[in-house]
């Protein structure tokens, strides 16, 4: 049985298993934040990288939001 392939859940882009994103709603992340989940994950900090894609979900949230209204 084959696995459905991974998707963006902000474009349903497919991704590469183990990504979080698309490369274009990656990118759209403020550096910072991108340096700090990735810092996280490194280091194996779980609470904390957690709590950086929680940021950056909401984050990506609110950019759309900002795009709609123009």
């Amino acid at each position: 049985m084959t696995r459905p392939a991974p998707t963006c859940r902000h474009c349903g882009q497919v991704v590469k298993r183990g990504q979080l994103m698309c490369r274009n709603h990656w990118f759209a992340l403020p550096r910072p934040m991108r340096r700090a989940i990735c810092a996280a994950a490194r280091a194996r900090r779980f609470r904390a990288y957690v709590a950086g894609l929680r940021e950056a979900e909401r984050w990506l949230r609110g950019s759309d939001d900002a795009e709609a209204m123009e």
